[in-house]
């Protein structure tokens, strides 16, 4: 056991009582938000004048047909991307999937690459890293070029030791590798838990640290895979870039998130399949660290 998440364990010992009593308060106090509505599956391309969202980018048009990519010229190509994960990946703090991660990533990584991009989600509101593994069996594609993975926050108030994240990190990454093999796994930061304004201390601290201690082991265990990478939540320390319920992102917050994590993947080169062309570290070091970063997260 690490220095720091024996200080934990024995901080969590001594405050029990406490730590126990805010979470429920917490759990009764907090307003349970929906998942975002809207498909949850698309095609967007570059190069037509959009009309299906509001909030999509200039030039790109949510929803177009698949033979959308082969108007915008002849460089252009396809991008099939996944995402996987719990309530942050689900939208929820978002009016619809559009303002929420899937849309404003899939937006965001037409006009950095200039490509079309077919994109599914799979999420579920409270699942853990090792639910997860268990989900996307149920519905995930059978084919994907990149998968963005966000979990960990419901591991982090699960209090998951460090181990069995890890182990079961390595579970899901397996089965994702099994289901698309080649695939690029991109497993976005956590949350700076410390941060959020739903969590009364000493609660916020004891979660907030297993939050950083999580999200580092997370990120060590990327720069051990050679088909993944760790991109750190970047920093988003306004209040009201936060859902209403304190947990969550916001729209705003959304928006952000996915072009940090769209400039991650065009600078890795994960381009449809295609090998990255020039190695990179593994995590990513434009972000901020987790602890520092996003104000509202899953449950």
């Amino acid at each position: 056991m690490r220095a720091g998440e024996w200080a934990g364990t024995t901080a969590a010992i001594l405050l029990s009582p406490l730590l126990i009593a805010q979470g429920l308060w917490v759990r009764r106090v907090t307003p349970k938000l929906p998942e975002a509505p809207g498909p949850r599956e698309g095609v967007l391309a570059p190069g037509i004048t959009p009309h299906a969202a509001p909030h999509a980018a200039p030039n790109v048009t949510p929803h177009a047909a698949p033979h959308a990519a082969a108007e915008a010229g002849p460089s252009a190509g396809v991008l099939r991307l996944l995402i996987v994960g719990d309530s942050s990946a689900a939208g929820v703090g978002a009016a619809h999937q559009d303002e929420a991660l899937a849309g404003r990533l899939s937006t965001a990584l037409v006009s950095a690459l200039a490509t079309e991009v077919r994109w599914r989600l799979v999420a579920r509101t409270g699942v853990t890293a090792r639910e997860l593994a268990v989900l996307i069996d149920e519905s995930a594609p059978a084919r994907f070029d990149v998968a963005l993975i966000v979990v960990g926050v419901n591991d982090v108030t699960g209090l998951r030791s460090m181990r069995a994240w890890l182990r079961d990190i390595d579970a899901l990454a397996t089965r994702l590798r099994d289901i698309a093999p080649g695939a690029r796994l991109v497993a976005s930061g956590l949350p700076p838990v410390h941060r959020f304004p739903a969590l009364p201390q000493p609660l916020r601290a004891f979660l907030g640290a297993r939050a950083v201690a999580l999200d580092a082991a997370l990120a060590r265990w990327a720069q051990r895979q050679p088909d993944a990478l760790h991109v750190p939540i970047p920093d988003m320390a306004d209040p009201a870039l936060a859902a209403s319920d304190g947990f969550h992102p916001g729209p705003g917050a959304y928006a952000i998130w996915a072009l940090e994590l769209a400039r991650a993947i065009r600078e890795r080169g994960y381009l449809g399949g295609s090998e990255a062309t020039t190695p990179r570290p593994a995590s990513t070091q434009r972000a901020r660290s987790s602890s520092d970063s996003k104000p509202g997260a899953s449950t």
